[in-house]
């Protein structure tokens, strides 16, 4: 049997919780862990020079949007970023790296850090991205699991039976249940949004914005995109939020706001759910959110969390429950205790992870399956 004994997490950000609850959990098994950060290999020159120069190109239509200056230089950031990475798989020699996906890596990146030790992949985005980045990538990876059900479908159809569904959990550390002092704070907010700004999530907020101004909106873009709207622009906090700050926020708010930013596949119902669906109602706050596939099998509308279907059914639903208090705690209440029963947390997902690398079901350390034939190649 394999013995684990030094993991490497590679994101894109802190902030969520994700590896904070990985870590927890690897190191109560005696499992060393270290992370890099991608948002870390931001250069000066790509900062002040590369993104400058790309934005005034743009903006004056000199050159397309699809295209960049300066891609191919070393101090870019995605090249830094991995040069980056690929010195600390070399530094750090771990047993295991999972890579929490959302944006792209290079082949060359991928065959160069499984050289060094098994890679797993778990992608943390909708499935029109994972569908349009992961196929060409999944060759090289041991394991890949997905937040949506239907990315793993597909891509076992197309020959990669090292796949599975792993939905978001909780990092009960961060995201848990208010004490008495908490829930002896009233409630400061009517609704509150935590998200980047998109024109379905404006289309939303306006029309949340009709039901009432008492709104709290976190997240990038907001303000730039309501500088002449001040009905929204004074909704506006801040570009970001984390830690116990969102946990209060949350609590502090008579219902949060789920407003999912991808769609469904070929006018189907969205497959996959984002981080809100279960960190919400473990907090001991009321949740309205979009539904899709999986949420459906987690969590039953009305029972643990609300939900709507469109704009209209949004609009009324908001009505409604803040007309009903009682009903909203009730909900939270049912929602934050199923979620700590089921233990929908970082711990099992761990146990899996410590599972599939002990097994002989992952290819060894410098192997890639043939695409085609489904077979390791070296």
């Amino acid at each position: 049997m394999r013995t684990l004994e030094r993991v490497l997490l590679v994101s894109n950000g802190p902030g969520l919780g994700i590896e904070e609850g990985l870590i927890a959990e690897f190191s109560r098994h005696g499992i060393a862990v270290e992370v890099i950060y991608r948002s870390d290999s931001r250069t000066f020159f790509d900062k002040y020079i590369i993104r400058t120069t790309n934005k005034l190109l743009h903006n004056l239509r000199i050159q397309p949007k699809s295209e960049r200056k300066f891609e191919q230089h070393p101090l870019s950031y995605r090249n830094y970023s991995e040069s980056n990475l690929i010195k600390k798989v070399a530094d750090y020699a771990p047993d295991l790296i999972v890579l929490l996906r959302g944006h792209r890596r290079t082949i060359q990146t991928l065959l160069t850090i499984k050289e060094r030790a098994k890679l797993y992949g778990w992608w943390l985005e909708g499935e029109e991205d994972c569908m349009e980045q992961v196929p060409a990538e999944m060759a090289y990876f041991d394991w890949y699991f997905f937040l949506s059900q239907r990315c793993v479908e597909v891509m076992q159809e197309q020959g990669h039976p090292h796949t599975s569904y792993q939905h978001h959990v909780v990092n009960f550390d961060m995201f848990r249940p208010p004490s008495p002092a908490a829930l002896a704070v009233g409630k400061r907010y009517d609704l509150c949004f935590v998200g980047k700004w998109s024109e379905k999530r404006q289309q939303y907020l306006e029309a949340a914005l009709k039901v009432t101004s008492n709104i709290a909106v976190y997240g990038p873009k907001w303000r730039a995109k309501n500088l002449t709207n001040w009905s929204v622009l004074s909704c506006i906090k801040g570009n970001s939020i984390f830690g116990e700050a969102l946990v209060a926020l949350y609590r502090q708010s008579a219902i949060v706001i789920n407003i999912t930013g991808w769609e469904g596949g070929q006018a189907q119902k969205r497959s996959g759910m984002n981080m809100r669906v279960l960190e919400v109602p473990v907090c001991g706050a009321f949740l309205l959110t979009d539904t899709s596939i999986e949420t459906e099998k987690i969590l039953t509308p009305g029972l643990h969390v609300g939900s709507y279907e469109d704009l209209a059914d949004f609009q009324a639903k908001l009505v409604y429950y803040l007309a009903h208090p009682e009903v909203c705690a009730r909900i939270a209440q049912a929602g934050m205790a199923h979620i700590r029963e089921k233990n929908i947390s970082y711990a099992p997902f761990v146990d899996r992870i410590m599972q599939i690398y002990q097994s002989e079901e992952t290819l060894h350390p410098g192997c890639v399956r043939d695409p085609l034939e489904n077979m390791c190649m070296g």
